[in-house]
């Protein structure tokens, strides 16, 4: 079969690979679509970053390894004590993989797993590959309403619905999210879900400022001092300074992009007008799961706000428009 693996910096490949069969607890996804993630343009243009270069602690996966962490497909085949009734179902995968015996994960809090691997970063296969073999527990199943495209939004608004609980944002407060690539959208619709009306967002990228908008949300030029809540989607100094600036005081500063490089700030200013820096990563699997269920129901509506490719046009139709912010989500047809 075809998979698309990672082999080094600026090289990925589609490559001829034997077809997965499932081993016990397992199912066999036929993939259908899966999202390019921020961490992919890392990975392709600086990596290896989070893809192993030796065996990975928790999968043994080294490079090359396999691509795609926001797959979607239909079941076609499980392994021993797998209910074959799942056989058919129309799936998103969630795709993160914790050690179960770490100290964070013996006390329940598995985004901070010691060792936590992601499928299509650190196994061999990922869901840019025709078939993906995963554990039973980790496919949830989708309304037949519900395109197979926007099945492969679920992984990064999982994350955006995280971010935005831990921000403990009350109601009525105003928000400010800056960054509308696909965790900024995803944090806007998740707001929006989550029934908060004063939202506005700020973004450089015309491209991405405009698709926003047309997702109904209000850009603003940022004003000092104003928000309860300031969520940066985007990870650049620029966003980080401005975040700070434009939380008031007793404020929350979310931070949930990776920042590619060092953060700078000064200390003072956020001392004595006691701002909170708080962070998310990830997302717990009870979290994919209310993703999934509110996807299902119609939460974050049906508006088309990605671009979709063929899986042989990865690189100069995803990864590259991606790092240009020409796009702002892009989403490959895999079968």
């Amino acid at each position: 079969m075809k998979a698309l693996r990672y082999h080094g910096r600026g090289d990925v490949r589609l490559d001829d690979v034997p077809e997965p069969e499932p081993a016990a607890g397992e199912v066999k996804v036929r993939v259908s679509h899966n999202g390019i993630c921020g961490t992919d343009v890392h990975e392709y243009f600086d990596g290896p970053i989070v893809h192993p270069a030796g065996p990975d602690p928790l999968t043994g996966a080294r490079i090359p390894v396999g691509i795609g962490h926001e797959a979607c497909g239909t079941v076609v085949a499980v392994g021993p004590g797998v209910d074959d009734s799942v056989i058919g179902k129309r799936v998103a995968i969630d795709p993160v993989i914790t050690c179960g015996t770490c100290d964070a994960c013996v006390r329940g809090e598995l985004t901070r797993c010691e060792r936590f691997a992601v499928i299509g970063l650190s196994t061999a296969l990922g869901g840019l590959a025709e078939y993906v073999v995963v554990a039973a527990g980790k496919v949830h199943a989708l309304d037949a309403a519900v395109p197979f495209a926007q099945a492969a939004l679920v992984e990064p608004i999982a994350v955006a619905h995280r971010a935005v609980t831990r921000s403990r944002i009350e109601p009525g407060d105003s928000v400010l999210v800056l960054g509308a690539g696909p965790i900024g959208i995803g944090v806007l619709l998740t707001l929006r879900a989550l029934g908060h009306e004063r939202v506005a967002f700020s973004e450089p990228s015309r491209v991405r400022h405009a698709g926003a908008e047309r997702l109904g949300f209000a850009a603003t030029e940022p004003a000092d001092s104003a928000y309860p809540v300031v969520i940066d989607a985007a990870g650049t100094q620029s966003s980080f300074s401005t975040a700070l600036a434009c939380a008031r005081s007793g404020g929350t500063v979310m931070l949930v992009a990776i920042a590619p490089s060092v953060l700078e700030f000064a200390a003072h200013p956020l001392v004595v007008t006691e701002k909170t820096i708080v962070s998310s990563i990830v997302y717990h699997p009870t979290e994919f799961a209310t993703v999934v269920a509110n996807m299902n129901r119609g939460a974050y509506g049906r508006d088309v706000w990605y671009e979709e490719i063929p899986l042989d046009r990865y690189v100069p139709d995803g990864i590259e428009p991606s790092r240009a912010a020409a796009v702002t989500k892009v989403v490959v047809r895999v079968s």
